[in-house]
């Protein structure tokens, strides 16, 4: 009944991202979760555009960036990757890109955009100059600059990761709502494994593979806990860049840490969940990763900072064990703790998959993020026309 409601509704919707996608073999690459937000938009009868940086593959440093591929029916709005950019380059562009920035603004009725992000800034001042409104999804952690707290008061509504992150903004933006996470986990069928240890113990690491993920400190980790004679091994699946490859060879820990780059499809990614023994998250910053989800969707049990969205639904010493930010000794001990402790593995893995139980009541009854973002911009523009 909601879906059929929501088909009749249709928009012209621009959803500014703020990550790279990939061309490759004249197709155009990226994650399979904005694959599925972007379509279910579609399919609901809206128009929609997708802005982004575009890289080349042959220009791309990161392997296997992306596993799938720009639905049929979605415009792409595709920009140059202004890092790669000599200043001369940059002053060139610059104009004809921010032309095409304006065009797109005034064109689409609903702008929505990941935040933070600096294609982002440059669709919110087109706003702004509009006196047009605009949407955010925040993803990750801020500094509370000026101009981000303006940015979150003009916004007329904004999702974000993990209640930590919304109750960081609702003093700037009443409303915000928990964001309906991008992953298909909440859809799937899971009860909880029977979890035991593996020889070596197997540690498993979602994410993009790069220093602000803590993933050199899961390689000073596998050293230490080499020369301690504890049998550990990680897998780390992702996009990687080639210099971490050669990190791994230049400390000889090739047999220790294996990069799997990124899982081409679920039931691959799948496999690595089931296959590990616990789940290891040190990142440096984040809102709330859609792997913790996962994570617990397959009774693992899970170490992770505690930064940003995180402690929306983790518990230090209940349904987790707490890692310190930039520090490879507490992954160590983390892990130690659970070799010498079999009940609190066990305690561990049967709170994650609660937890996990916990989310999917929430969230299911939300539907998705794509149609808690149209629910969200029509409720919106109703109360605008009642005060009208």
């Amino acid at each position: 009944m909601l879906y059929s409601k929501l088909e009749r509704n249709k928009m012209k919707i621009l959803v500014c991202g703020n990550g790279n996608v990939t061309r490759k073999n004249g197709k155009i690459c990226l994650h399979h979760e904005i694959v599925r937000f972007l379509s279910e938009l579609h399919a609901m009868g809206n128009k929609v555009g997708y802005a982004t940086v575009v890289v080349d593959e042959k220009n791309e440093k990161v392997k296997n960036l992306a596993d799938g591929t720009l639905p049929d029916g979605i415009v792409l709005h595709g920009f140059t990757p202004w890092s790669t950019l000599s200043p001369l380059k940059k002053c060139f562009l610059f104009l004809p890109m921010f032309l095409q920035i304006m065009r797109l603004t005034l064109h689409y009725d609903l702008i929505y955009c990941y935040y933070p992000g600096t294609l982002t800034k440059i669709f919110i001042f087109c706003c702004r100059l509009y006196h047009k409104g605009f949407s955010l999804y925040v993803r990750g952690e801020m500094v509370p600059t000026a101009t981000v707290i303006q940015d979150l008061q003009e916004a007329e509504f904004i999702l974000a990761t993990g209640r930590q992150l919304v109750l960081n903004i609702y003093p700037e933006c009443k409303n915000c709502d928990d964001v309906v996470p991008m992953t298909g986990i909440f859809q799937e069928q899971h009860t909880l494994l029977p979890r035991d240890f593996h020889t070596p113990l197997e540690g498993l690491f979602v994410g993009r593979v790069e220093r602000n993920k803590g993933v050199y400190e899961l390689l000073d980790a596998a050293e230490k806990l080499q020369q301690m004679a504890i049998p550990v091994h990680f897998t780390l699946v992702g996009a990687y860049h080639e210099e971490f490859q050669k990190e791994l060879e230049k400390r000889h820990l090739t047999e220790l840490v294996t990069l799997a780059g990124i899982a081409s499809s679920p039931e691959i990614l799948a496999e690595y969940y089931q296959r590990a023994d616990f789940f290891c998250f040190p990142t440096y910053s984040e809102g709330f990763p859609r792997v913790l989800y996962e994570a617990m969707a397959w009774s693992l049990p899970c170490m992770t900072t505690m930064v940003g969205g995180i402690p929306s639904w983790m518990q230090a010493e209940k349904n987790c064990l707490a890692l310190e930010v930039k520090s490879a000794q507490s992954v160590i001990n983390a892990i130690v703790r659970l070799t010498k402790d079999p009940v609190l593995y066990q305690q561990l893995s049967m709170a994650a998959f609660t937890t996990f139980e916990q989310c999917c009541e929430k969230f299911n009854a939300n539907g998705s993020h794509a149609r808690q973002l149209i629910m969200k911009y029509e409720t919106k523009h109703k109360e605008k026309t009642c005060q009208k």
